[in-house]
């Protein structure tokens, strides 16, 4: 029965957590607003809130009804039932490399 004894295993504590090299840290004010802005962007204006009644900070900021409230919930069925053709077409801004799909209204 082992009371107190540790095993050298098991005082040795490795760290998990990722490394941080000093090359991925901002170095200017604008390298910091750049990797800041999307963030912040996401939190204010997507990102819903509880204590906020479900709004995000941009609508409560600007009384806005949230947009929840007016969304539409999407019609679900089972495989076979329902139109077969979807009513757009996928179309790409860089059509040689197929980046960028836009949906376009089906013709």
């Amino acid at each position: 029965m082992r009371c107190c004894a540790l095993s050298r295993e098991e005082t040795q504590l490795t760290d998990t957590r990722p490394s941080i090299h000093l090359s991925q840290l901002p170095l200017t004010l604008e390298d910091l607003e750049a990797s800041l802005e999307p963030a912040l962007l996401h939190y204010l204006c997507f990102r819903p809130h509880e204590g906020l009644n479900s709004a995000t900070p941009a609508e409560a900021f600007l009384s806005l009804d949230p947009v929840h409230h007016v969304a539409v919930e999407l019609l679900r069925g089972r495989p076979g039932e329902g139109p077969r053709e979807i009513p757009f077409q996928i179309e790409y801004a860089d059509r040689r490399n197929r980046r960028l799909p836009v949906l376009k209204p089906a013709a």
